[in-house]
């Protein structure tokens, strides 16, 4: 069996209508070493004809034969992959080739787990949004070292947002390092309960890697449509239904930390994705961190940041006879942590230049 230098893997679930345009793009790659790996949830449209369509070698398909969760069918996925380094996107997210090869080079120079970037974003035609057709791409050429402990440790205090780890989604990901992953959770890629396998996995990533570089140029860019994963949380109509049943959850129920259940309730749609959000690194913290870090991070410091924030900013009501808001939102001998820019305290920190734009 030839195993390619890298694999490239894209889940999808009955969303033809933007996997096409995808799969358009990464056949037009000129790397002939990869392969596109195209997992599909099971789909009853026409994504199995429109990946046959390809008699490209590089386009391989496998098909779930049942209806899997979220994170079940990118460890799918994962589990097909044969190259030596792995990339997994959106099913409506692109490649930038040049850079892609950047991070190739940069992961077998320095022999590392991760090479990682922070992705930049495109919002489709069809997002219902003065938005749509904005390309966000950030410039910059250089690469720089960073420990992924103290990623997440900068995370958990509030000073770092997670797209600024490395994770499932935007990164080169070694297959040594995804063998050291898949026996840490002992045989899984995934924990049963996990939410957004980008948290998660922003989370055990860094945890779990000593070694990672972080690309100023990025390799993948996320699309935003109105069948995006991340806009679920947003809608009311069938995307986010489906989104909740995958979850086993009903059609109003609202995932969130297991301490705030019943004193708490989301305003607004941000309120609603930020204690997802919560819910993954409390998972994180509670059935991972505990049994692999002397001093894991303190999760409820966590919560207390972020409650705050969300009560500021009118995203999120809270119980006000509830003991567990009443010591989040009103304990003042707790320390406070400015989180006014997260962007600009990572790059701080790190002393990179903050990129511009496009």
């Amino acid at each position: 069996m030839i195993t390619p230098q890298l694999s490239i893997i894209v889940p999808t679930r009955e969303r033809v209508e933007v996997l096409r345009e995808t799969l358009a793009t990464l056949v037009t790659l000129s790397m002939q070493d990869v392969e596109f790996v195209i997992c599909d949830n099971c789909s009853n449209d026409e994504t199995a004809q429109v990946v046959s369509a390809y008699s490209d070698p590089r386009v391989r398909y496998v098909r779930s034969l049942e209806r899997l969760s979220m994170p079940d069918n990118f460890a799918l996925g994962l589990s097909h992959a044969k190259g030596r380094y792995v990339v997994t996107m959106g099913d409506d997210d692109f490649v930038i080739e040049e850079n892609l090869r950047l991070a190739l080079e940069l992961a077998e120079k320095n022999q590392t787990d991760l090479v990682y970037w922070f992705r930049g974003c495109f919002y489709w035609g069809t997002y219902p949004s003065s938005q749509a057709g904005l390309f966000v791409i950030p410039r910059g050429r250089g690469h720089y070292r960073v420990e992924g402990e103290t990623l997440l440790r900068m995370s958990y205090l509030g000073h770092v947002n997670y797209q600024y780890l490395p994770s499932l989604y935007n990164s080169v990901m070694s297959r040594s390092f995804l063998l050291k992953y898949e026996h840490f959770l002992r045989g899984r890629y995934f924990l049963t309960s996990v939410v957004s396998v980008d948290v998660f996995t922003a989370l055990a990533f860094s945890a779990l890697s000593p070694k990672v570089y972080y690309q100023q140029s990025p390799a993948t860019v996320s699309g935003i449509s109105h069948r995006s994963n991340g806009m679920s949380h947003f809608a009311s109509g069938q995307e986010g239904k489906t989104f909740r049943q995958e979850l086993g959850l009903g059609s109003d129920d609202c995932i969130m930390p297991k301490m705030l259940r019943g004193s708490v309730r989301p305003v607004f749609p941000h309120g609603v994705l930020d204690l997802t959000i919560l819910a993954d690194y409390e998972l994180v913290v509670r059935e991972l961190l505990c049994y692999t870090m002397c001093s894991p991070p303190d999760f409820e410091l966590l919560a207390q940041i972020q409650i705050r924030r969300l009560v500021a900013l009118g995203h999120l009501e809270v119980d006000s006879d509830s003991l567990v808001c009443r010591r989040l939102l009103f304990d003042t001998e707790s320390k406070q942590i400015p989180v006014e820019d997260l962007d600009k305290y990572f790059f701080d920190f790190w002393h990179i230049p903050r990129p511009e734009n496009y």
